[in-house]
């Protein structure tokens, strides 16, 4: 009786054990930074639940506020120089990127296979498709390489995209099966591909070409595209899932024109917004909704536009800011800046 009774307290105190040590879900903690009003406004909007920290900045009638909320990493309070991964914020810079390469030239209807053409490629998509998501190239990489590779991140915390470089991107697009071109479908394939073909038709690396274009004009001196030669931003914020598990950056610099390895901080961020709302920034006309996805979504150069009023739809010469009623939008249609 003795021994089933140590066994079963033993194995009480183990289970206590692995509860305390389990790794917890983020909340947002009580530390403020910046517009005390905008951080309660954020604070009320957001609540605590599945947040380590956030870094906001709100631009409203020409004004740029910002708070930050939270610990960055655990400790250390979050503000608008906190730099984060960018995610899909990206993207719409990729397309900006096309669309100021367009003004000196290059069509956007230029197809992907032109600018790289040992690539071998089976995609015929043109650039301006993969700008706009509609190349017919599938969301993800679908290799089984890469969907273990997603599989094992989800219980490692790891880097799903195993640090992969544009001779992999390459690959990938080679090798997918390409579906219905002209219509909307996400593709962050696709965006990598563009700033890969984008790259080699500068002569120059993704990154380079990003910070020459549209960083160093932006004065967003705390944004990059980070290289395998390349340390983390100090200060930056730490990653966590749901779950409270500690998880990796991603470095895969190939697919950085999609969002990966990109860092940047609210305060950049601002910058480049403020300056498509002027229409002040390299390749402002990417903003400008194209094509039609549905009733209330259109799309533009990576750029999603989501009509949400009453009022006319957006058009096509205006950004999407100049209308009260659409919200920009770097991820899926209804998800404004999302990964």
């Amino acid at each position: 009786m003795l021994v089933k009774m140590i066994a079963a307290l033993s194995a009480l105190v183990a289970f206590a054990l692995a509860l305390f040590w389990l790794p917890q879900p983020p909340t947002l903690g009580p530390q403020t930074t910046g517009d005390p009003a905008l951080a309660a406004q954020v604070r009320r909007a957001a609540g605590t639940d599945g947040y380590q920290s956030l870094s906001v900045a709100l631009i409203e009638h020409g004004r740029i506020r910002f708070a930050g909320l939270g610990a960055a990493d655990g400790t250390r309070a979050a503000d608008q120089r906190t730099p984060y991964e960018l995610g899909s914020i990206a993207k719409v810079m990729t397309g900006m990127l096309l669309a100021d390469l367009a003004e000196e030239g290059l069509s956007p209807d230029t197809p992907v296979r032109d600018l790289l053409p040992r690539a071998g490629l089976s995609a015929t998509a043109t650039l301006v498709e993969l700008a706009s998501h509609r190349s017919g190239l599938p969301r993800l990489r679908t290799t089984p390489q890469a969907i273990a590779g997603a599989l094992l991140s989800t219980y490692t915390g790891g880097d799903p995209y195993g640090g992969a470089g544009p001779e992999v991107v390459l690959a990938d697009a080679a090798a997918v099966r390409v579906g219905e071109r002209g219509k909307v479908a996400y593709s962050n394939l696709g965006m990598a591909l563009l700033g890969i073909a984008l790259a080699e038709h500068s002569h120059t690396t993704y990154a380079d070409l990003l910070r020459t274009r549209v960083l160093v004009p932006l004065g967003m001196t705390s944004t990059k595209a980070l290289t395998p030669q390349d340390g983390l931003p100090p200060g930056h914020a730490t990653g966590r899932a749901e779950n409270g598990m500690a998880v990796d950056p991603w470095r895969a610099h190939g697919h950085a024109a999609a969002g990966v390895g990109v860092w940047s901080t609210a305060e950049d961020v601002a910058k480049l917004l403020h300056a498509v709302i002027t229409r002040t920034a390299p390749g402002t006309d990417a903003a400008n909704p194209r094509w039609s996805q549905n009733e209330r979504q259109r799309v533009g150069y990576g750029w999603f536009t989501t009509q949400y009023g009453t009022g006319p739809s957006p058009g096509t010469t205006a950004g999407p800011a100049d209308s009260p009623h659409t919200r920009a939008s770097t991820g899926p249609p209804g998800a404004a800046w999302s990964s």
